[in-house]
């Protein structure tokens, strides 16, 4: 089986009131949640994809899901 998980690249600014402008894109606090729950009830024969749109610092945000 394969699931799929939607995240979405964020600022961090809107994460955490304290950072700073033009701060680096964090993962949605709720779709890192998904994402642990899906990975801790996941099967040995069940694969895990991670999507996300949005420009190419999303990049990052999906390197740190790995």
């Amino acid at each position: 089986m394969t699931i799929l998980v939607c995240v979405k690249a964020v600022r961090n600014e809107f994460v955490d009131s304290n950072a700073q402008a033009n701060s680096q894109m964090v993962l949605n606090p709720y779709d890192l949640l998904a994402l642990q729950r899906i990975v801790a009830m996941k099967k040995s024969d069940t694969k895990v994809v991670v999507l996300s749109m949005g420009p190419d610092s999303a990049k990052e945000v999906l390197t740190r899901c790995l």
